[in-house]
């Protein structure tokens, strides 16, 4: 299995040369295109994210980024002009305005405070560059973040230093304007038992509400009135972290799916 995702008004389960399409009338299965090369075996969940824009269109998109990709009349389709650079593991991706964002993460040794556009037309990676009345935050992987508007959320998280450190934690939280390409300090967050890190799905429940899914519960965030809730998977869904996987949730109209690896 590739992916789990949405399609227009259907669930999609992606395998390596099929595509089964799932609504409320049942189910059909469609054979896709072979996919050339390399990204026949990577091309799946577990390199890549997917990040959708306003019309609900799926990009797929390398973890620590590079490569990016559609999927359209059953067959994947190559985006960019990099390549697998692996600068941005535990960054986080949103879409805006017909660009895709790619926010802070970290290479083999230390963390960024970096952002970078990925354009569609120009089909390349490149830095944005903070306005000179932004202040610069902390580098750091794995936040917890909410695009609300023109404006990025975003607190905690762990910066790494190096490899011989152990990440610290952190409990800042900042607000980014797409449109200043500025960030503020907002203040500084108490709740440190989930400050850690996100490490795992996000789901979008409304305007100002996201769930955060890792290997073992669930974090809701309301990003209103900065309280949270936190759940483990087994009291919620009654599985084991070995039955399912962070990556196999989705949101579909008004409910949340996912696989039971059994």
């Amino acid at each position: 299995m590739r992916f789990i995702t949405s399609y227009k008004n259907n669930l999609a389960v992606i395998f390596d040369s099929s595509v089964t399409f799932l609504n409320q009338k049942g189910s059909r299965v469609e054979k896709i295109e072979k996919i050339e090369g390399e990204f026949d075996k990577s091309l799946s969940f577990k390199n890549f994210v997917i990040v959708k824009n306003s019309s609900g269109e799926n990009f797929y998109v390398r973890k620590d980024l590079g490569e990016v990709f559609n999927f359209k009349n059953n067959s994947f389709h190559r985006l960019d002009n990099s390549s697998h650079i692996k600068i941005a593991k535990g960054s986080f991706k949103i879409f805006h305005n017909g660009h895709l964002l790619n926010f802070f993460g970290r290479d083999q040794y230390h963390s960024s405070n970096f952002i970078l556009d990925f354009n569609l037309n120009t089909r390349e990676w490149n830095k944005i560059i903070p306005s000179d009345n932004s202040e610069i935050p902390p580098a750091r992987e794995n936040a917890f973040y909410k695009k609300i508007g023109d404006t990025i959320h975003y607190f905690g998280g762990t910066i790494t230093q190096n490899t011989n450190k152990i990440p610290q934690h952190l409990n800042d939280y900042y607000i980014y304007s797409l449109t200043d390409k500025k960030h503020v300090k907002f203040g500084e967050l108490s709740f440190e038992n989930i400050r850690n890190s996100t490490n795992g799905k996000v789901i979008e429940l409304d305007y100002y509400r996201s769930l955060f899914i890792n290997q073992s519960h669930m974090i809701l965030v309301n990003f209103k009135n900065l309280n949270f809730e936190i759940k483990s998977l087994n009291s919620i869904l009654g599985l084991s972290p070995s039955e399912t996987h962070s990556s196999n949730f989705l949101k579909f109209e008004n409910k949340v799916y996912y696989l039971n690896n059994k």
